[in-house]
């Protein structure tokens, strides 16, 4: 390394967004970068600088990519610079037009970043420049990418993207393959019973013991909540084979073994759709088989589950005879269903932890990430983190790097959390207002942090929409699409109906910016009318008048509860948001006492 020369690139693209992502990816891999906004500033930069590679988009103003690689190429001390081109243009007439004059390489936007790590890493390898340093680099950085786009993080077991990728090249090399899409009956039923990590060991516990029974031939895929993939690569595998047959057995009893979540003991059957690829060759990609495999698993399903069923002709005929009318109807009630019991419950909520926030994210950002359907919280005290995060297994914590602890204490802190092996559920991101890219370079390459190194822009909006990018990319929502509250029992904290000229006190159970479960106080009270013209909400002070709609109810004895949705403005949902969001805090707040008395 003492006579490591860093290596320099330009980018070139009039999205000044893009050129910044770009820019900064390309800085923390060691790389000195230079950025212009068209052709005209670039080449100007180009002549007087010596650069290993230009990154230039084809579209831009004043001067535009094809016109600059042609300047560069007729320039007697830079012809040989080696380009990439970005074009969300693929017509085949345009890259030939620009392979003729010299382009290198084409980069089609948009893009993930592993696509241009990968033809970076090509460009410059193929011109001899890439030396031990930047190839630590590449691949730590691409294994990185890799790991979390095809594995599903908390199974470990590789994901849909991965499991495209191994059906489309199955089918490219005609090699013969089945492929069973399996179910497991009953976890939708307990869900609503489990905390996220009783659901994450329950899951993982069928996923080893699925991974327990397989062949050399077979490989196991996380595709959905409840739904496992397995490709089984056999010319031997047709319908009615006792191959077929034994391989059915070898996963119901994998699936049927006993599973623990606390002192409880869960036994589960499985359903299955079965597709035995060889037996329709016409088939094109990984997205039709997906497909067929769940029409079966339809038919298992109307059997009453425990069924593995193979698509074939008859299975096909008998779907498209299905009434399209039903069909609405049924994916109606249950968007309907999912609806409400995605308002109601935080079983499965992502919670995001801001530690020691500066004073703008304290005041104001996180009650707008609230607003947002975010499970936002403050914590004022780095000695009770990682007790609380054991906790929650699957939130997100933001560390303030610019309070408290000086950098060095706040490196070794956060290094800890990440090697800690009660925490790997959970993701981490730094922010601060330093400009300091050797420090985002340790975070992210070392420590490897999850969530970003985020340095903070001047103004709310921009460090509001920097951070929502990275809570976006992170599906920082969970399996809930709103946020939640458990209401505790409070005399002042109520609903009020009119029914029927006469005026009714509920008790509130559970609510969300969109629904509530309420029980009358009075046991007598049916509530059958769908539209509710009058409800008045008494939230700790606060009072919310509106109208709304009764979705459904249901026994839990000797209460009736009922789900209802809000009809509301915008102004009467912020007041419900604003009164989940200061209790969610409250509640924390409190548990956070609770620790600091058990520590």
């Amino acid at each position: 390394m003492d006579n490591f020369v860093s290596k320099r690139i330009l980018v070139v693209d009039d999205e000044e967004e893009l050129r910044d992502n770009i820019g900064k990816l390309l800085s923390i891999m060691g790389f000195v970068v230079d950025k212009a906004e068209d052709g005209e500033k670039a080449f100007n930069l180009i002549c007087s600088n010596d650069y290993d590679l230009i990154i230039s988009d084809v579209k831009m103003p004043v001067m535009d990519g094809n016109e600059l690689l042609e300047k560069v190429r007729l320039h007697p001390d830079k012809k040989f610079a080696q380009f990439i081109f970005l074009t969300s243009n693929i017509e085949l007439t345009d890259i030939r037009s620009g392979m003729l004059l010299g382009a290198d390489d084409y980069v089609t936007k948009p893009f993930d970043n592993k696509v241009l790590i990968q033809t970076v890493k090509k460009r410059l390898e193929r011109s001899g420049s890439l030396n031990e340093y930047y190839k630590n680099k590449f691949e730590s950085v691409l294994k990185g990418l890799e790991d979390r786009a095809y594995y599903q993080q908390s199974t470990r077991l590789p994901n849909n993207i991965a499991f495209n990728d191994k059906v489309n090249g199955y089918i490219k090399s005609n090699i013969h393959f089945g492929f069973f899409y399996i179910c497991i009956d009953g976890v939708e039923e307990i869900t609503s019973f489990l905390s996220l990590a009783s659901y994450n060991n329950l899951i993982n516990t069928i996923a080893k013991e699925l991974t327990n029974v397989l062949s050399p031939d077979e490989e196991v895929y996380y595709l959905d909540d409840i739904a496992f993939g397995i490709i089984f690569k056999s010319d031997q595998l047709i319908s009615g084979s006792e191959l077929l047959n034994s391989r059915i057995d070898f996963y119901k009893s994998a699936i049927r073994q006993p599973v623990k979540s606390g002192d409880i003991e869960f036994l589960f059957d499985s359903s299955a759709g079965i597709f035995v690829a060889h037996e329709f060759p016409d088939y094109l990609n990984a997205e039709e088989i997906l497909r067929d495999a769940r029409i079966a698993l339809l038919f298992s399903r109307k059997a009453s589950g425990g069924v593995y069923t193979v698509y074939s002709d008859f299975i096909r005929r008998k779907f498209s005879e299905l009434s399209m009318d039903f069909i609405k109807k049924h994916k109606s009630v249950q968007k309907k269903q999912e609806s409400f019991e995605d308002s109601l419950h935080d079983n499965f909520e992502t919670k995001i932890f801001f530690l020691y926030p500066q004073s703008i994210i304290q005041s104001q950002l996180i009650q707008k990430i609230t607003y947002n359907e975010y499970s936002a919280y403050v914590v004022n005290d780095h000695t009770i983190v990682e007790a609380l995060l054991k906790r929650y297994s699957n939130s997100i914590l933001f560390v303030n790097i610019d309070a408290i602890l000086k950098p060095e204490q706040w490196e070794e802190y956060i290094a800890d959390l990440k090697n800690n092996s009660e925490l790997e559920g959970v993701r981490i991101g730094v922010l601060t207002h330093r400009i300091d890219d050797a420090n985002a370079e340790r975070y992210l390459m070392q420590i490897m942090i999850d969530c970003g190194f985020i340095q903070l822009k001047t103004g709310f909006d921009e460090s509001f929409r920097v951070i929502l990018k990275v809570l976006e990319a992170n599906e920082a929502k969970g399996k809930r699409k709103y946020i939640r509250l458990k209401v505790e029992s409070k005399v002042n904290t109520f609903a009020e109906f009119k029914i029927n000229e006469r005026y009714f006190k509920a008790v509130i159970h559970d609510i969300s910016s969109v629904a509530m479960t309420v029980s009358f106080e009075d046991q007598n009270i049916s509530l059958e009318q769908s539209e509710i013209d009058y409800i008045m909400l008494h939230l700790s002070g606060v009072s919310i008048h509106l109208k709304g709609k009764l979705i459904g109810s249901r026994i839990i004895d000797p209460k009736i509860l009922y789900v209802i949705s809000f009809v509301t403005n915008n102004e009467e949902r912020d007041k419900v948001k604003n009164y989940i969001y200061r209790k969610k805090q409250e509640y924390l707040d409190n548990e956070i006492r609770e620790i600091k008395k058990n520590m």
